[in-house]
């Protein structure tokens, strides 16, 4: 799964060790990106084109020397903001046969997030610790 950075203010150090794939939503700045190479074990980055054109060239360059794939993928929307442990307990909650209006009370976020969390999970496989939760 890749996981969505979609700022430079997000915090890298909460993401797990061991990502392989990252989708930027906006240029990060050069100290980000070292710490989610070197860090966090990242290969490869996916970003849009105008991201890939905003990168400046030290990050690109840096990338490069690292052995990182940075190429361009186009995706439509919004990236996903919701983090993954939410993404998780939405499911053992909708397995568990509560109502979306519950689930959003219970996870503080709204009920649209969460029907589209719904089709979220229904259409990426979602992967903890190597296990498929769901396909």
């Amino acid at each position: 799964m890749k996981y969505c950075i979609s700022s430079s203010k997000e915090n890298i150090s909460k993401l797990p060790k061991g990502i392989e794939e990252v989708l930027l939503a906006r240029p990060l700045r050069l100290s980000k990106l070292k710490e989610l190479v070197l860090e966090k074990g990242v290969r490869k980055i996916y970003c849009s084109k105008s991201c890939i054109s905003r990168t400046p060239l030290k990050s690109r360059k840096f990338l490069e020397e690292q052995g990182v794939i940075f190429e361009m993928e186009s995706f439509r929307g919004k990236p996903l903001s919701t983090s993954m442990e939410k993404i998780l307990e939405f499911n053992e909650l909708r397995k568990d046969g509560l109502s979306y209006r519950k689930i959003a009370e219970k996870l503080g976020i709204s009920k649209s997030t969460a029907h589209y969390l719904n089709h979220y999970s229904q259409r990426k496989k979602l992967k903890n610790k190597g296990r498929i939760l769901s396909a």
